[in-house]
């Protein structure tokens, strides 16, 4: 036999072309068996494509709807924050403004209140001088070698009698809301009714000045007696010490030196201490300002930190 041909000219395998009628008739059977098992297959492995980008489809819906209901809430959240915030820092708002407002009231009370006390305690000028001549012998008492006593029951004699170490000295006390050139001229008769080495007139209320004298002042009257004019003794009670250390000096040094060059060396001296003295005021001014920044910077971090516990009460 010659050598087997597998296919024919026409593209058929020649065991199907020299086959049977029945067995050509199977194996068109079992071909189109396997044709329609892979349609079946083919088809069925689109319909679970279709399924599984339905579900995936479904879910990313899903997924998007969560996403902006996420969003949704967040804001909302904010939202609610920024208005609990808003709302906590009036209401501390409100309360600082009434709490100044109170301490405002309080301190009109307090003003008021002070007032009706002076009113009450000093009744009449001689109670309310008295006073003054208390306070004024109280702080001498506390200045190592002096010695005073009281002569306001003495006619044309001053208030007090002071000895400090070797000088005598008179001292008249004012304690009134305005000193009156008749009360210059009462001092200036004690004095000349009086043999002393010195003389110290004392306004005690601060504010209150000497008319035609600074607020620490001398003068040689009759170009015999040195005398000294202070105010504000009530706030600077050394001030007074100031002037016996003067009148001192002026008995031991100055005394046979001329009354002008004697009052402008003083008042030389005296002017520079004014100007320390202004000084000193103006950084105690400087201190009250910053005490009442810090108070504000206080309210400040109170208020910041109540808005920081509301923000994490509400996160």
């Amino acid at each position: 036999m010659g050598t087997t041909q597998l296919y024919s000219s026409d593209g058929l395998d020649e065991r199907f072309v020299n086959a049977t009628p029945e067995i050509r008739t199977k194996t068109v059977q079992t071909y189109y068996m396997i044709v329609d098992s892979l349609e079946v297959c083919i088809k069925s492995k689109n319909d679970e494509n279709a399924e599984n980008d339905a579900i995936r489809n479904y879910f990313d819906k899903v997924i998007t709807g969560l996403r902006e209901d996420a969003v949704a809430l967040r804001d909302e959240r904010d939202k609610y924050a920024m208005e609990m915030v808003e709302r906590h820092t009036k209401n501390l708002e409100n309360e600082l403004i009434i709490a100044n407002e109170r301490n405002k009231h309080m301190n009109e009370m307090n003003e008021l209140l002070k007032k009706d006390v002076e009113e009450v305690q000093y009744k009449s000028c001689t109670e309310k001088g008295q006073i003054g001549e208390n306070m004024i012998a109280t702080y001498l008492e506390s200045i190592p070698g002096t010695k005073m006593s009281l002569k306001n029951d003495v006619a044309m004699c001053s208030d007090i009698w002071c000895e400090y170490e070797d000088c005598n000295i008179l001292i008249e006390s004012k304690h009134m809301k305005t000193v009156k050139k008749r009360d210059i001229d009462k001092f200036y008769r004690d004095v000349r009714m009086n043999t002393v080495d010195g003389a110290i007139l004392v306004s005690i209320s601060d504010g209150v000045r000497i008319p035609h004298k600074h607020w620490f002042d001398c003068e040689i009257l009759d170009g015999r007696v040195p005398c000294v004019y202070i105010t504000c003794f009530e706030s600077n009670k050394h001030v007074l010490f100031a002037a016996l250390q003067w009148l001192k000096l002026y008995k031991q040094k100055c005394k046979n030196t001329p009354s002008a060059k004697m009052k402008e060396t003083l008042v030389g001296v005296m002017d520079e201490w004014e100007k320390q003295i202004s000084s000193l005021q103006k950084h105690k001014r400087l201190i009250k300002g910053l005490m009442e920044d810090v108070v504000v910077m206080e309210n400040s971090m109170t208020l910041t930190m109540t808005n920081v516990a509301v923000q994490l009460e509400n996160e």
